[in-house]
């Protein structure tokens, strides 16, 4: 019965893990009566998690065993749950910063920031995460994640937006990337396929080594401007590059390049120049006359540039024309459209006086009348006529040399030609959308497969990380509780913490714990890399010879800079000389005596100033015979009697010593030395008598 009964109970944990596809089939008859049986079936067990909580089977028989040993499984679980509820977002901030930095920024912008609100502001707002921006696929960029990448264009190296779907006006995207003249570590810059009109951030740019600007809105304006400011000699130091030609009368000069400001005085400009323009003012003028104007301002922008800049919004203000004239179409509005419609509205360019349907061939027709059939047949026929005499002529004179029996086609009407070409160009783009949205549906059937796999990142365990994230994040653990707790977890944890010398610098022990061998064994093996080794007062459970081998590898500790073994089983110190960097040594409470005491001065410890030595089988003679060669500001030697001549020859000995705790052999020896101190040292040395 004891064999179905242990069979069954295994069946029924394997079952109840979450993690597990499949499930073993045992007997029904066995399963009905044992079901209900709380040894099988307990009433609440924890959820499935990293840590796997082995318990022993329970018998009736053995019920008051089971008691003590269910209090011991209790208290370990209550300390086991709290590991096994940890999840990555629930790491510190400056953890999970530093995970995010093995992402690229492309995954960050477009999946990880739509994670959850903490994932979101991090992003956001930490500029360490932007310095390689890359986009590979055809991404769609709104203006939302256009803004979080150029608010840490100071830290950008790399920026790659080449031939993503910017969903956004050429305007706006100009005044986006305007700060790019902040971006003063770029080297690379790809912007081709993007909305680009202008260039006036460009010569800001000055660790720039490779820039693409294919298929983008620049004109041979824009291009001329940029290499003459390209080829205009470098600036000393405390200076600027000269942005524009165009004159500025005013001090303290505003940012040459173009904001809400400066666009609405040039309109205002251009609406009082389009009468002065009609009489016989050229263009070029005209233009030279607003940037004087402009330039007064604090502007200093050139005539090409304020030509420019009208020529975007004029071509800004008639695609959204054009787009709402369309039936179908939402509306849409552009920057200044009030303002441009006083000026644009009966522009000849901005609304034709006649036009053909939306297509890409405008059909321009002389006249709707009756006889422009008859008019094309009569055409067609003289040129038919003379371009048979023509051929005659070329034939007799030699300049040709085809056969006279080749079939002439029969020449089409220029209605009927054209009506063939609309045929045939609805045909090519009906093919053509029909391939984009096939395309457009392949990508999004990526991207969203791709999401949903990044999404399942996050839902990870602590321990399905790789090894050099766990690493960095157990620098930020303790030293105490990697070798008390985390060590403990599991067989990975152990092997990392063993063997990973960057997660041993300060060592130190503020509770009492029991340190065994094995402890022991671990710290002193890291010992090159230890600056500030601290186990005081610890429970040492090794004998003292033993205590004393292990400790002699501080030989090779050359970084140590602080050693407190004050109440450790201590009685030799050959190790000292080894240690050129130690500054603080603390050995109360141990078991040195004055034979010990000479290894000190063995090696003037040049960089020692604080020194512990109280409550150790010591004299005062043998005290100063090593502060003599020292450099010691602080001196503790309390439990070992002093006289008032030694005071005074300590701070003979010791001229930068700043404070002392002593012990005194007798009351007149501590009130001598206590007026002494205060007489002659009253600012500068503390004393502490016991």
């Amino acid at each position: 019965m004891e064999n179905f009964v242990s069979s069954f109970k295994r069946t029924k944990d394997h079952n109840n893990k979450s993690e597990m596809n499949t499930k073993p089939v045992l007997s029904k008859r066995t399963g009905t009566n044992i079901e209900g049986n709380p040894s099988i079936k307990p009433i609440a067990i924890s959820s499935s998690s990293i840590f796997s909580v082995k318990r022993k089977s329970s018998s009736e028989n053995n019920d008051d065993d089971d008691e003590e040993n269910d209090k011991d499984e209790d208290k370990s679980s209550t300390e086991q749950e709290e590991i096994d509820g940890l999840h990555l977002l629930d790491l510190p901030e400056e953890i999970l910063v530093n995970i995010l930095k093995y992402f690229p920024v492309s995954d960050l912008l477009l999946s990880c920031r739509k994670v959850n609100g903490r994932f979101c502001s991090m992003i956001e707002n930490y500029s360490d995460l932007f310095c390689n921006v890359k986009f590979d696929d055809c991404n769609v960029l709104d203006e939302t994640t256009l803004m979080v990448i150029f608010k840490h264009v100071s830290k950008i190296q790399i920026l790659e937006i080449a031939h993503q779907q910017i969903e956004i006006e050429t305007y706006t995207f100009d005044t986006i990337i305007s700060s790019l003249t902040y971006a003063k570590s770029l080297t690379n810059l790809d912007l081709s396929g993007c909305p680009l009109s202008t260039l006036t951030f460009v010569p800001f740019l000055h660790l720039l080594e490779s820039l693409n600007l294919s298929s983008t809105r620049i004109d041979n304006e824009e291009l001329i401007l940029f290499l003459s400011v390209e080829n205009s000699p470098e600036p000393r130091s405390g200076e600027s590059y000269p942005l524009h030609s165009g004159p500025s009368t005013s001090c303290s000069a505003q940012p040459a390049f173009w904001n809400e400001t400066s666009s609405k005085i040039l309109i205002a400009e251009m609406k009082a120049s389009e009468e002065i323009s009609n009489k016989g003012i050229t263009k070029k003028k005209m233009f030279k006359n607003i940037t004087e104007q402009l330039n007064k301002q604090g502007y200093g922008f050139s005539w090409e540039q304020v030509q420019g800049k009208w020529k975007t919004l004029v071509s800004s203000f008639k695609r959204t024309k054009d787009h709402n004239n369309k039936s179908g179409n939402e509306r849409k509005t552009c920057a200044f459209q009030k303002e441009l419609e006083q000026i644009l509205e009966g522009n000849p360019s901005i609304k034709p006086i006649a036009i053909s349907s939306s297509s890409v061939f405008s059909v321009k027709r002389k006249s709707s009348s009756d006889n422009d059939d008859d008019d094309d047949e009569e055409n067609d026929k003289d040129e038919d006529k003379s371009s048979t005499e023509q051929h005659e002529q070329d034939e007799k004179d030699g300049k040709i040399t085809i056969n006279s029996d080749i079939i002439k086609k029969a020449r089409k009407s220029n209605s009927t030609q054209m009506v063939d070409i609309m045929k045939q160009y609805i045909s090519e783009q009906q093919a053509e959308k029909k391939i984009e949205r096939e395309e457009r549906q392949k990508i999004h059937n990526e991207k969203k497969y791709m999401h949903k796999e990044k999404m399942n990142l996050f839902r990870l365990h602590l321990l399905d990380l790789p090894e050099e994230i766990l690493v960095n994040i157990l620098k930020y653990v303790p030293e105490s509780d990697l070798l008390l707790s985390c060590r403990k977890v599991n067989g990975r944890f152990c092997s990392m913490i063993e063997n990973y010398s960057d997660l041993f610098r300060n060592v130190k022990f503020d509770d009492c714990n029991v340190l065994d061998e094995t402890t022991l064994m671990v710290i002193f093996k890291h010992v090159s890399k230890i600056e500030i080794l601290e186990i005081a007062h610890q429970q040492i459970e090794v004998d003292a010879y033993t205590f004393d081998t292990i400790i002699s590898s501080l030989t090779n500790a050359k970084s140590l800079t602080n050693l407190d073994f004050s109440g450790c089983p201590l009685s030799t110190l050959t190790f000292i000389p080894f240690l050129d960097s130690l500054e603080s040594l603390n050995l109360s409470s141990t078991r040195i005596d004055n034979e010990e005491l000479k290894y000190l001065c063995i090696n003037n410890l040049k960089n020692l100033t604080h020194l512990y030595l109280s409550f150790n089988n010591l004299s005062m003679i043998s005290i100063l015979n090593v502060v003599e060669k020292m450099s010691i500001q602080f001196l503790d030697t309390c439990g070992i009697a002093c006289t008032f001549e030694n005071v005074v020859e300590i701070t003979v000995l010791c001229p930068f010593i700043v404070g002392l705790h002593l012990t005194f052999a007798t009351d007149a020896d501590k009130m001598q030395s206590v007026e002494f101190i205060k007489t002659n040292f009253r600012d500068t040395i503390k004393l502490n008598c016991m």
